[in-house]
């Protein structure tokens, strides 16, 4: 099943897609997922942009959101930022797939990259349970499950910038390779 996968994101991996997928990521994180507009009525920002703060942090922020955002934070976490994780790790699992036979990378680790995008997607999907969870029981706030969390959100960040870190690294090897042969044809 995995080498079925891995096929299907080699085949969809073209410049052409690459591209639209950014175009649709970049759209859907300014119009829908806007951090701007959804701030709380005491400007506290959504946990899902949060880095490594406490869980006793986590269950202020959900206390100081009021009823209202929190009712509205539980319906955008399990609408729009259930859509979001797909449209982000389809555009990176595209961007390294494309990137890296671009580049001429076809070793056994190539395979092996383009698990990372799913592994950042399987940590904002959980991290998203584990907040709308928190904000369906308020005003109980378990602590287990703010550190659980805490540490997805914090594994969501590190791994999504990891992941951008080596799509610059696999555009650059691309840029190389293709000066090199023009340098030396």
């Amino acid at each position: 099943m995995k080498q079925r996968f891995i096929q299907l994101i080699n085949r969809l991996a073209t410049g052409r897609n690459f591209i639209m997928m950014i175009i649709v990521w970049l759209s859907y994180a300014m119009l829908v997922m806007d951090p701007s507009g959804s701030s709380s009525p005491n400007n506290i920002g959504p946990i899902d942009l949060t880095f490594a703060v406490s869980p006793t942090v986590i269950c202020n922020m959900i206390e100081a959101y009021g009823e209202a955002f929190r009712q509205d934070y539980i319906w955008a976490a399990i609408i729009w930022d259930s859509i979001y994780p797909l449209i982000y790790g389809l555009t990176m699992l595209l961007g390294f797939s494309y990137g890296m036979s671009r580049a001429g990378i076809n070793s056994a680790y190539k395979d092996n990259l383009l698990l990372l995008p799913l592994l950042v997607v399987g940590a904002d999907y959980s991290e998203n349970i584990g907040i709308v969870t928190l904000l369906s029981t308020y005003p109980s706030c378990s602590l287990d499950v703010a550190s659980f969390v805490t540490i997805l959100v914090t594994v969501k960040w590190v791994m999504a910038i990891l992941c951008l870190i080596l799509l610059i690294v696999v555009f650059f090897l691309f840029l190389y390779r293709k000066l090199q042969s023009h340098i030396n044809p």
